[in-house]
């Protein structure tokens, strides 16, 4: 498998967005985001996607001059609109505005609507924690991209509707959960597709409600019934997505799944974006004390059978960050090759690290 410096990965990334006229600003911010994810082992939303972005620019289905234009404004939140505009830039630029009324009035929220893809969601929490802040992030997809069965139905009437939390830690890494309410983000299908891997039993069913382990299932053919993925933990996984999909969905104007119809794709997310600053509720150095002793008190749990030890959320990123910028970022020849004939398409030249 080709191993890559992140640097050069990362210049590779932001040249490509700036061959299709991304603007500077917009092209930092993708990069980043892409990396972020790369680094942290996060490959679905990594640079697997940067073919998908340079096809939907390359379509005109991106404004690259969108901007942010707010609907409605209250002390404590807004309703904003992504002009179109690019999913990590114009959430990132939402999850700011959230901060700022955090710092102001102690909790901040923001709505987002109008955007496109938005990828990773703790990079827009880990945005609170950059300022002592508590980070939460909500997404549906406008009501199109329903590739997950609710409990008990056999074929997909939800989004992957993903959920996540970033908390504040001094001087280690900070407590973050990025979870999809589904047992696995579609994203992940489709990187196992390409790398040419089945998937774990329990993660999909066929068009006629079989379980299988054939990332394929879950597309079916072009014009025929698809398959779907299974929610999380059952009907735990299903309430969960329901309540995401309405808050998300709902409060920012995007819409809700309601027709079986609906594109895979096309539609606008429906971001809700929350920020709490800590020190409006407790003082920073108490809350500290007390996320130490829950991460002490939890990995003090013996590993069971088949584990070396308990870890916390975060955690295996944090590592898998680290070990990627000190070592490299390996990537495998299936994720590799798509997104090395976009490299080529645009004339960007890249060469893996010398084994």
């Amino acid at each position: 498998m080709p191993r890559f410096p992140a640097s050069e990965l990362e210049r590779a990334t932001h040249e490509a967005l700036r061959a299709r006229d991304v603007p500077e600003t917009a092209a930092r911010i993708v990069t980043s985001h892409l990396m972020e994810a790369e680094l942290s082992g996060v490959v679905s939303h990594g640079l697997i996607r940067l073919p998908q972005y340079i096809d939907t620019i390359e379509a005109g289905e991106i404004k690259l001059d969108g901007s942010l234009t707010t609907i409605s404004e209250r002390s404590g939140c807004c309703v904003l609109d992504g002009g179109g505009g690019f999913g990590p830039v114009m959430a990132h630029d939402a999850m700011e505005l959230a901060i700022d009324k955090a710092r102001r009035g102690g909790v901040g929220a923001a709505t987002l609507t109008n955007t496109s893809h938005t990828g990773r969601l703790a990079s827009y929490a880990l945005q609170a924690v950059a300022r002592g802040m508590v980070g939460i992030v909500l997404v549906n997809a406008g009501g199109t991209g329903q590739w997950v069965a609710p409990f008990g139905g056999r074929e997909g009437r939800l989004s992957t509707n993903p959920i996540a939390f970033a908390v504040p830690r001094q001087n280690t890494f900070p407590i973050v959960l990025d979870i999809a309410t589904s047992v696995v983000p579609e994203g992940k299908v489709r990187t196992m597709q390409v790398g040419g891997h089945q998937v774990p039993s329990g993660w999909l069913i066929d068009s006629d409600g079989e379980s299988t382990t054939n990332p394929a299932d879950l597309y079916g053919d072009p014009g025929g019934p698809r398959g779907a993925i299974l929610p999380a933990a059952g009907h735990k996984g299903y309430g969960l997505a329901f309540v995401v999909d309405l808050l998300a969905g709902a409060l920012s104007g995007s819409g809700v799944c309601r027709s079986p119809d609906a594109p895979v794709a096309g539609g606008s997310d429906g971001v809700l974006l929350l920020a709490l600053d800590v020190e409006s509720f407790v003082s920073a150095r108490r809350f500290a004390e007390m996320a130490s002793a829950l991460v002490t008190h939890a990995k003090s749990c013996p590993p069971t059978r088949g584990f070396d030890e308990v870890l916390v959320p975060g955690e295996i990123e944090a590592r898998c960050r680290r070990e990627s910028l000190e070592r490299g970022i390996t990537i495998d020849a299936g994720r590799w090759s798509s997104i090395a004939a976009v490299l080529e398409r645009l004339e960007i030249a890249i060469e893996p690290e010398q084994a």
